[in-house]
């Protein structure tokens, strides 16, 4: 049955197709299926000939069509070519190919059952594509019962567009070879290592990873050997909940120019225990709303790769927009790129977590989308760093220095919300390496709601609180990032790291919900905190032991929208602006001391005024003090 370019079958009368031995087939395509088995023997010889541009794409799954058979097994020799093949397989069906099978633009082998194939018979020309299939194969010769695919028999001198190779079970590494082809897909539970005896290099231009059986890969006994994986493109196309695994290499090493999903995925990096994975990528994005996830066991450093990530162009941006990227590891070292526009990134570590030189990750919204004729941004995403029991390291020192965005893209008629960060080493401190080029944003444009920011350490040690604020864009560099929310929380850290949580002269913060709480430490405050706005915001101190504010401390949780004076009020559509109450400020020293310097200002004036056209009594905010 054929549906524009897609072809599946509906009926299979066959239960076995056989090319005798000494049969020689010439024709531009011959497609054989059969519902037991396939077979070329020994001595026949299919040739597709001719060349043509078509291209299609084969369905070999009885889930779209009722009348299709459980178990097929098939085989294509054709002067087209095939550019997807799509099946859920069962049953036991078999392709054994003995013979000679040559063609000008693909051959298909593929069947849920068992697949031989002598790769030494099969000849394509130059820009040709492989698929094969089966239940469980190894690459390599057959051994113990397991068919061989052994990709070193193929002609290298021979440049193939594409080898697709898919198993039910994990596919097994068992020979080193050198594959002269543009894209690599493999759609498997994963990539294991087998009997090589030395590091296995492949290098392609792209290399593609999917599940579609939703099998897992079996972990691996014993660790050995290495596993080297290399190309421009990174492309995993859905892998199920179990992932793609690479196990049982003794140490493994990626390094692609960009890295991406275009369906949900995860890949799975096991290697030697104790031993460091190293992730090299230019760029790490998850498109068309997908989620990517990269785990492993181990150490994982991710650092820039050998080969540069393409530019983006808007069209690459807006793919990306929404998508989802995690990476979880034992412990995590990141210099490079990671993009999820308005999207959701994640960094979690067992131990501790490090941002180095080179180190982007992009959830900023898009700006300057004209849609309908309106200028629009899109919201901010979300980010977080986790370092379970270790600490969070910044090391910036530039030129690109660590960059993290949650910014609301802009837009003239519709600006995008900022979205909200967030730091937690509970267990650990923040270590400020280097903040020289450290770069932490969080904004949207007026009238957008504001991002948000919350830190979550044992303690503070590197630069000083004044110096995160400042790439935090707030502190001494006078502005105003995570406008929001903006929360600080030390529970008092390895010992020495923190003494006493101090904010300076000009360490001054502007949010509209200002928390700082420590569990071990006190807190003293010498610069303004600032979450007045035209509603009014909050500000809590909360310390076990001493809160202090001292000279030159402001503390300013004011309403200025609205009009104090009965007399300033102006109609506007029949309506009146009758102001807002004032705010908040909460401070609390749990077995500790609460004062204030005579000079320190604490403003909670609100400017709502009441039926009387002045200033209402109620309108002005709150001050808690709690010293227990």
């Amino acid at each position: 049955t054929r549906s524009g370019d897609l072809l599946s079958f509906s009926e299979v009368r066959a239960d076995r197709v056989t090319v005798q031995s000494g049969a020689t087939v010439e024709a531009a395509e011959l497609m054989l299926v059969a519902t037991e088995a396939v077979e070329f023997a020994a001595g026949s010889s299919v040739r597709a000939i001719g060349v043509s541009d078509d291209q299609f794409r084969i369905a070999v799954d009885a889930g779209l069509d009722p009348d299709a058979p459980e178990s097929l097994a098939l085989a294509l020799v054709s002067n087209r070519e095939v550019v997807e093949l799509v099946r859920a397989p069962t049953g036991t069906a078999s392709v054994i190919a003995d013979g000679a099978l040559g063609a000008t633009g693909s051959i298909v082998l593929d069947a849920p059952g068992r697949l031989d194939v002598d790769l030494a018979n099969v000849a394509l020309a130059e820009g040709g594509r492989l698929a094969l299939g089966g239940d469980a194969f190894v690459l390599g010769a057959a051994r113990d019962g397991l068919s061989g695919v052994d990709l070193a028999r193929l002609d290298p001198s021979i440049g193939l567009s594409a080898v697709s190779l898919r198993a039910e079970q994990a596919i097994t590494l068992d020979s080193v070879f050198d594959l002269s082809v543009g894209t690599l897909a493999l759609d498997a539970p994963g990539l294991v290592r087998g009997r090589i005896d030395s590091t296995a290099v492949l290098s392609v231009n792209q290399l593609t990873l999917a599940n579609a059986s939703g099998q897992t890969a079996a972990t691996a006994a014993d660790y050995a050997q290495g596993l080297s994986l290399s190309g421009g493109e990174l492309v995993l196309r859905g892998t199920g909940a179990n992932g793609f695994s690479l196990d049982g290499f003794g140490g493994l090493s990626l390094d692609f120019g960009s890295i991406l999903s275009t369906s949900d995925s995860e890949l799975v990096l096991n290697a030697a225990p104790g031993s460091t994975v190293s992730l090299g990528a230019g760029r790490i994005s998850a498109t068309q709303l997908s989620s990517l996830v990269v785990s492993s066991a181990n150490a994982l450093d991710v650092a820039a790769a050998s080969v540069s990530a393409p530019t983006l162009d808007e069209a690459s941006r807006l793919a990306a927009l929404g998508g989802s990227v995690r990476l979880a590891a034992d412990s995590i070292t990141l210099g490079t790129e990671i993009l999820a526009p308005g999207g959701d990134i994640e960094l979690r570590a067992g131990g501790g977590l490090a941002l180095n030189e080179g180190a982007v990750l992009n959830a900023a919204g898009l700006g300057g989308l004209i849609r309908g004729g309106l200028d629009i941004g899109t919201a901010g995403g979300d980010i977080r760093l986790l370092a379970e029991s270790g600490e969070i390291e910044l090391n910036a020192p530039g030129p690109i220095g660590v960059q993290v965005d949650v910014s609301g893209g802009t837009g003239n008629d519709v600006a995008g919300a900022g979205g909200r960060l967030s730091l937690s080493a509970p267990e650990g401190d923040l270590n400020l390496l280097d903040t020289t080029s450290l770069r932490l944003a969080g904004r949207a444009d007026a009238g957008a709601a504001q991002a948000g920011f919350a830190l979550r350490a044992g303690g503070l040690v590197g630069a000083s609180l004044g110096d995160l604020l400042v790439g935090l864009g707030q502190g001494s560099a006078g502005g105003s990032g995570f406008a929001e929310s903006f929360r600080l929380e030390f529970s008092g850290g390895t010992a020495g790291a923190l003494a006493s949580i101090d904010l300076n002269p000009g360490d001054d913060i502007r949010s509209a919900r200002i928390e700082i709480v420590s569990d071990a430490v006190p807190i003293r405050v010498a610069s303004r905190l600032d979450a007045s706005g035209d509603r009014a915001g909050s500000v809590l101190l909360a310390a076990n032991g001493d809160v202090e504010l001292l000279a030159g401390a402001v503390i300013d949780a004011r309403a200025t929208g609205g009009l104090a004076k009965a007399e300033q009020l102006q109609a506007v559509d029949g309506q009146f602006d009758a102001g807002h109450n004032g705010g908040q400020f909460e401070m609390a020293a749990l077995g500790g001391t609460a004062r204030s310097a005579a000079s320190a200002e604490v403003h909670v004036g609100g400017t709502r005024v009441g039926d009387a056209g002045t200033l209402a009594p109620d309108a002005s905010g709150r001050v808690r003090v709690v010293q227990v």
